[in-house]
């Protein structure tokens, strides 16, 4: 029974690996780490190993280089947790007998390690060959004559290409999978020649590598070759070959090759290769500066032309530190250790550079470079203009809050100042009607009257005036609202106008949501008063209710009022706008600013739509983006 030894981290895949190949017939042994494969590979053999590329000690292609020390006739397949051709191709030559990509099947895994068994057994049964070639003439000839038979079974069974050749083209043997894929017959061993078999564009390159085989000797040349299949389509088989040195039973030496077909492999990496090449392309049309690092080593592998154009010099080859911000030593913000730690996620945050001088918004990940090592990709943007941006807004608006912190002390003081002199206005003259009510005339009294209710509006209007400059400086922070009981504190403040027009509330449920509580009543409070002022001359009917839109809540408060034209529409909404005369319809004309104020601070609007003579309906919105405990 062959023994495989399985080198893997995760746990998972070790038990389902190791339970394929059991079933398959083999005597497996598992470990975590390679440390521990190296110690048992040390002291027991086996016929393969099955291991992970990516190891927490060392790497899969390290690991390899250890078993080659301490076992160098165990063949080694590696395993790749993604198409990292470059890296699994360097292993292969570096050794390693073939390599997977996973996910593995079943039929993945037993293929490869019956093919590296076998491979295993016929280089086993080579050095024996070539140690009974060694002992008495007559017994070599015998064993001789055996392993022939046993060699040619044996590699007409493995999947490879093998084939031996003279020096001067002759091909002396091939085996099945040759035979299946070339136009060639045993019958033409030892006089179809390998330049018959290659397009004809390749065949100086093929002479000029046997010519160098024949010089270096005791060498094994990997090459790519190109062959011509039966139905006359051109395939890449990557090829090592080595020289047999002729002896007593072979005249003359030849040059053994083994090779396997990597058309598709190649056509993958090629096209790995345009896009790094497009990627890059599209890099240096970019006027956002980009560069890869390997954040192992802090080597600048790319940089785009924008950065080139910034720094008056191409950095290729050099430190990043040094060369693109200006230290002699790693950045202090250097994120390489974060990004290898946890790889999956970018990487987003700003920093200064030093050889630029200007402040830069970086967002940086890893990516695959086309030599298969991990590297960083940086993507940098210059906020130099916006940090000066922020810094000039912040300056306003310090302005602003003192400019408001002042405007608000003078509305307190002037509305102070003004409702005294107009208290005392007021009083004297009830004083003087009142004590002097039978000297004075009718026309004298309209007059009083007439003072009387223009100290009353002004007093009011400057109450108002007041009520509007503290919607943004004296309002409460954000809380969470029943909004169905503000409702209701709206209605219970509007009872007595309700119940002197014969009004009727017809509403819908309300939500729950952020906002300033005191506020919202009196937005609600507001609508409804003037749905009843402005009505027309059937009793009042109002219907209030709201829906969900998008990141909002809109609330609709409809009336069956005189209705305001269409051009008057937006007008209502500014300050001291009034739409009829105060002796029909008592009034400021500051409560739908004040609303408009209040919706606006709530990240909403408010609008009308209505007809004359078919009623209003007053809409606005509050946002759901609202933060407990702000003021907005």
């Amino acid at each position: 029974m062959s023994k495989v030894l399985l080198v893997d981290d995760e746990h998972g895949i070790r038990e389902t690996l190791g339970l394929f190949l059991e079933r398959d017939g083999h005597q497996v042994r598992t470990v975590a780490d390679a440390p521990e494969a190296i110690k048992i590979l040390a002291s027991e053999s086996f016929d393969a190993v099955v291991s992970d590329i990516v190891l927490p000690q060392i790497s899969g292609v390290e690991l390899l280089e250890k078993i080659r020390q301490v076992a160098p006739y165990t063949k080694v397949i590696l395993i790749t947790g993604e198409p990292t051709v470059n890296t699994a191709a360097q292993a292969v030559r570096m050794g390693a007998f073939d390599y997977l990509s996973k996910p593995i099947s079943r039929e993945d895994i037993c293929k490869a390690v019956k093919s590296a068994i076998r491979m295993k057994n016929i280089e086993d049964e080579n050095r024996a060959y070539k140690a009974m070639l060694e002992g008495e003439v007559v017994e070599k000839n015998r064993q001789l004559f055996q392993q022939e038979r046993r060699y040619s079974t044996i590699l007409d069974a493995v999947p490879d290409l093998i084939f031996s050749i003279r020096f001067d083209g002759v091909i002396n043997y091939a085996n099945r999978e040759v035979l299946k894929r070339i136009r060639l017959s045993r019958e033409q061993f030892g006089s179809a020649r390998i330049s018959d078999f290659v397009p004809e564009k390749n065949c100086s390159e093929v002479s000029r590598n046997l010519i160098e085989l024949a010089r270096r000797k005791n060498h094994s040349e990997h090459m790519l070759l190109n062959l011509i299949s039966a139905d006359d389509q051109v395939f890449t088989a990557e090829t090592s070959a080595i020289i047999v040195e002729g002896d007593d039973y072979i005249s003359e030496p030849v040059v053994l090759a083994v090779g396997r077909d990597v058309t598709e492999r190649l056509e993958m990496e090629r096209k790995v290769q345009l896009e790094h090449e497009k990627h890059l392309a599209l890099f240096n049309r970019l006027e956002e500066i980009i560069w890869v690092v390997d954040p192992q080593t802090y080597e600048v592998l790319f940089v785009n032309n924008a950065l080139k154009r910034k720094l008056g010099f191409d950095p290729v080859g050099r430190r990043c530190y040094e060369a693109l911000q200006g230290y002699d030593k790693p950045c202090h913000f250097c994120k390489n250790r974060e990004l290898l730690i946890n790889s999956d996620a970018p990487l987003r945050y700003e920093y200064y550079n030093r050889a630029l001088k200007n402040h830069f918004m970086a967002s940086e990940g890893l990516l695959t470079w086309p030599d298969g090592r991990q590297v960083k990709v940086s993507l940098s943007f210059d906020v130099t203009s916006r940090l000066e941006a922020e810094a000039r807004l912040m300056d306003i608006m310090h302005d602003i809050e003192r400019s408001n912190a002042e405007l608000e002390q003078f509305a307190y003081v002037a509305s102070h100042d003004l409702q005294e002199p107009l208290r005392k206005i007021k009083s004297f003259t009830e004083l003087l009607a009142n004590r002097y009510a039978e000297h004075i005339d009718e026309r004298a009294d309209k007059y009083i009257h007439y003072i009387v209710d223009g100290t009353d509006r002004m007093q009011k209007l400057i109450d108002d005036l007041l009520t509007y400059s503290r919607v943004g400086t004296k309002a409460q922070p954000f809380s969470y609202c029943r909004v169905d009981a503000l409702l209701d504190q709206a209605v219970s403040n509007t009872q007595l106008m309700i119940n002197e027009s014969g009004a009727s509330i017809i509403r819908s449920g309300m939500p729950e949501l952020i906002c300033d509580s005191v506020q919202i009543v009196q937005v609600f409070q507001n609508l409804i008063s003037n749905a009843i002022k402005f009505r027309s001359e059937k009793a009042p009917e109002i219907r209030i209710s709201a829906e969900k839109s998008d990141c909002a809540w809109v609330f609709s408060i409809s009336d069956n009022g005189i209705g305001i034209p269409q051009d008057q529409q937006d007008r209502i909404f500014e300050i001291f706008q009034r739409l009829q005369l105060h002796d029909e319809y008592p009034g400021t004309g500051i409560g739908l600013a004040i609303c408009k104020k209040i919706i606006e601070r709530h990240g909403g609007r408010i609008w009308v739509e209505s007809e004359p003579g078919k009623g209003s309906t007053f809409r606005f919105t509050i946002s759901e983006l609202l933060v407990s405990g702000g003021v907005n």
